[in-house]
């Protein structure tokens, strides 16, 4: 099957996949941020002065803030199940002796 661990069918694969090293973590970081500027910048060539404040804010919260938000608590949630991982293989080791 192609997509194994998608967010449907296996979302702690899917987040393990996602946010599972510390560089893949900072590489979506860092491409979101590109990105949003990227649609910022579009945004206010083909705009008017005047709405720079009105198309600005929504879109750096919406294109920048959110969608770094929901990566960061992403990666917080995975370095948690993997803790917990730990913690019960070790507790398990301990019953079994």
């Amino acid at each position: 099957m192609m997509f194994k661990n998608s967010i449907w069918n296996n979302p702690v694969g899917w987040s393990e996949d996602f946010v599972g090293t510390k560089f893949r973590f900072w590489l979506l970081i860092c491409l979101q941020i590109f990105v949003g500027f990227l649609i910022i910048f579009t945004s206010f060539f083909t705009s008017a002065p005047s709405n720079y404040l009105s198309i600005g804010l929504p879109v750096i919260a919406g294109t920048i803030l959110f969608p770094i938000m929901y990566i960061a608590a992403l990666r917080k949630l995975f370095i948690e199940l993997k803790k917990h991982k730990n913690e019960t293989a070790i507790c398990e080791g301990e019953q079994n002796q």
